[in-house]
């Protein structure tokens, strides 16, 4: 057996209420695909081979039978014992044996399946969800109480599991078709992930660009008497309002770098700018970074200007 490229979701905008549709939480980690042949073997959403950085997770899933392949979530809890993106990265970017065994104890893991693609070795991604979910029951079964856990689902109502998902701060839901097959490698409709966004506002405290083109603006908030670099952002901007920022921000005074420790960036512009951006972003990283900011809209003296 070959390890084969996971089925994807496509993005959307609005949680929805759906007797069609099953809704799970989407976990904040990295996917795990669990082939069991001559030997337990976890492959990431690019095939790459991890086996190695999951040795906790490798001797809990020797019991399997020989021609199993699980799809799923590899999981890190923070103190707080939501999701952590960052600690499960952390374990992820490892390669040392010494540092991935410390990394067992100090920076536990959990695998959040939530499909079967083959099960003693037959394949069953030709069968609708539900019966897929009722071989995967089976299957985690003996599992219970363990850091391998079943992905709950909840038939048909998106909209309040999204409101609970979001009031915890979680990354969002998926909403599934009951009848749907699993199409490897393929984003379809047939799955559709809602995510659950937070905004602010950040003064715009400078600018990249490339070639003579805005490539992104830098942000900062202040915190006492400093300023604190949160990242860089440019998905939003259409290329009009791109071109005339760039303009704008091209023609100001050049200033020194305004943070108290100066980011790793490459040929920065900081400038007085007295513009904000109102961002969209899925959440902060270790380092007090937005991940995956949009800008919603530039304000300049509170009042929307472009």
């Amino acid at each position: 057996m070959e390890p084969i490229k996971p089925m994807e979701p496509v993005i959307t905008e609005k949680a929805f209420d759906d007797g069609n549709h099953v809704f799970q939480i989407k976990w904040d980690g990295v996917r795990g695909l669990t082939l069991v042949d001559d030997g337990v073997h976890i492959y990431n959403r690019h095939l790459r081979d991890k086996t190695r950085q999951y040795p906790d997770l490798i001797q809990m899933l020797a019991g399997l039978p020989k021609g199993t392949l699980l799809d799923g979530e590899i999981v890190a809890l923070d103190d707080s014992g939501r999701p952590s993106f960052p600690q499960v990265m952390a374990r992820d970017a490892l390669s040392s044996g010494p540092k991935i065994q410390q990394a067992v104890r100090r920076n536990p893991v959990m695998y959040m399946v939530f499909d079967v693609l083959y099960w003693k070795g037959e394949n069953v991604m030709a069968l609708p969800w539900n019966q897929r979910d009722e071989i995967l029951q089976g299957i985690l079964e003996p599992f219970a109480g363990s850091p391998v856990q079943k992905v709950d689902s909840f038939i048909g109502e998106g909209v309040s599991l999204f409101q609970a998902v979001c009031k915890n701060n979680l990354e969002g839901i998926v909403a599934k078709r009951m009848d749907s097959p699993y199409l490897s490698g393929q984003k379809s409709e047939l799955w559709r992930k809602i995510k659950c966004w937070r905004t602010l506002t950040a003064p715009v405290l400078g600018y990249l660009e490339n070639e003579g083109r805005l490539r992104s603006l830098i942000l900062g908030l202040q915190e006492d008497d400093r300023w604190n670099y949160i990242g860089n952002a440019y998905s939003g901007l259409d290329q009009k309002s791109a071109q005339a920022l760039h303009l704008y921000l091209c023609n100001l005074s050049p200033l020194p770098s305004p943070f108290s420790v100066s980011p790793p960036l490459d040929k920065p512009h900081y400038v007085a700018s007295q513009l904000l951006a109102e961002v969209r972003y899925a959440e902060w990283s270790r380092e007090g970074r937005l991940r995956h900011p949009t800008i919603l809209r530039i304000l300049e003296d509170n009042h929307v200007q472009a």
